[in-house]
């Protein structure tokens, strides 16, 4: 299965584009789905970035999605906008995505 990435709309108030620890994020689409890439500058301020995301989204009521952390990258890859499209979640592509943030992190 070949993904398609390309870049996506960027919708001001989205959850998943919210601006954590002063940072918004970069916007994509891969196949219809949306992806939004945290590139912090260490991983201590990802650490505060995700941090900041739990605190601005205590009380929402979140769509299935994947939070993907490493280094100083933090990725959201929503998946569904409702439980029953979040069970829909494909291994393969957590390892294709796990992949690209290594070759993210390794490229820097």
């Amino acid at each position: 299965m070949l993904c398609r990435l390309q870049a996506g709309e960027e919708v001001p108030g989205a959850i998943f584009q919210l601006e954590l620890n002063g940072l918004k994020p970069q916007v994509y689409s891969m196949d219809g789905v949306e992806l939004s890439l945290y590139l912090f500058a260490s991983a201590e301020e990802r650490a505060a970035g995700w941090e900041d995301f739990g605190e601005q989204t205590a009380a929402a009521d979140l769509i299935p999605f994947k939070a993907y952390q490493e280094g100083a990258i933090l990725m959201f890859y929503i998946h569904g906008e409702s439980a029953a499209e979040g069970q829909k979640w494909n291994e393969q592509l957590d390892k294709r995505l796990k992949a690209a943030i290594r070759g993210l992190i390794a490229a820097e």
